[in-house]
């Protein structure tokens, strides 16, 4: 996993334990819906050429900043299945996205 719940609240200033639901299993709710969003974002990713290979050290931080904007979107507008336009933006000029968008 690339995120986690202190990278959420500095990025956001929101404390996912709070804000997330309770489930059946309330102690990991905030890394599976984390992973959740990971999964979505990265399958959404593929489609215009982008590869976890590209993630290193150096952009690592720009990447979490994409995941992020995603996390916001879950979020804000909940799973409706679409990639956030912010998300699309900050990741499309930090080159981990390379196909123009229609």
């Amino acid at each position: 996993m690339y995120l986690n719940k202190s990278d959420y609240l500095k990025f956001d200033g929101i404390d996912l334990d709070k804000e997330l639901p309770d489930d059946d299993n309330a102690k990991g709710k905030v890394d599976r819906f984390l992973n959740e969003v990971e999964r979505f974002t990265i399958m959404e990713l593929r489609k215009y050429g982008f590869s976890e290979n590209m993630v290193n050290e150096t952009n690592l931080q720009d990447f979490k900043y994409g995941l992020m904007y995603q996390v916001r979107h879950f979020l804000d507008k909940g799973r409706d299945g679409r990639l956030d336009p912010l998300a699309w933006n900050y990741l499309h000029q930090t080159g981990f996205i390379r196909a123009i968008r229609y």
